[in-house]
């Protein structure tokens, strides 16, 4: 079974002038498919502040290829233990491939200037989310599903929370 790992925000210690993003190294395994019929998904999760160095180079040293890059600007909050993650995703211009050297810099809040929504009417993405330290406890993971369940019921009218299909959460390259 394979999981994704992805690079979240950014740094460059190489350009000082630019104000620099923190990264987080984020493991995100796809959701159990026995989950079908449920209420709420559950999968592995880690996330792995990187404190300093080029996270690219760090995902090289691993033999990570780099596929792809992508923007998510947002705002986190935290209602009781429920993270809720309120995001567009936006997408950045492609590096001119006869111009290796023009690809856009992740590193720096200037990034998010250039980029544009995914979706052409602005839409937004609203994550309800919630960790469970240990997923084989029956009882934790009631605690967390009912948690959930009484937010989607409290936003009802508002946002409707939905589970997505468990194959949209999957950011393996085919």
């Amino acid at each position: 079974e394979q999981s994704t790992m992805m690079l979240a925000n950014g740094s460059n210690e190489e350009e000082p002038q630019a104000p620099a993003l923190p990264w987080t190294l984020q493991f995100r395994d796809v959701p159990d498919p026995s989950a079908r019929g449920r209420s709420v998904t559950s999968r592995l999760m880690m996330d792995i502040p990187l404190s300093s160095g080029s996270p690219l180079d760090l995902m090289s040293s691993l033999n990570y290829t780099h596929t792809a890059s992508a923007l998510l600007r947002g705002h986190r909050f935290t209602y009781n233990h429920i993270s809720l993650f309120l995001y567009q995703p936006l997408t950045l211009p492609p590096p001119d491939p006869a111009n290796p050297s023009s690809a856009i810099d992740l590193s720096t809040k200037a990034t998010v200037a250039v980029a544009q929504a995914l979706d052409p009417r602005g839409g937004y993405v609203l994550e309800a989310s919630l960790r469970v330290g240990d997923g084989l406890k029956v009882e934790r993971m009631q605690q967390g599903t009912s948690e959930l369940m009484a937010l989607r019921e409290m936003l009802k009218g508002a946002v409707d929370l939905e589970v997505v299909e468990r194959l949209s959460l999957d950011t393996r390259v085919r």
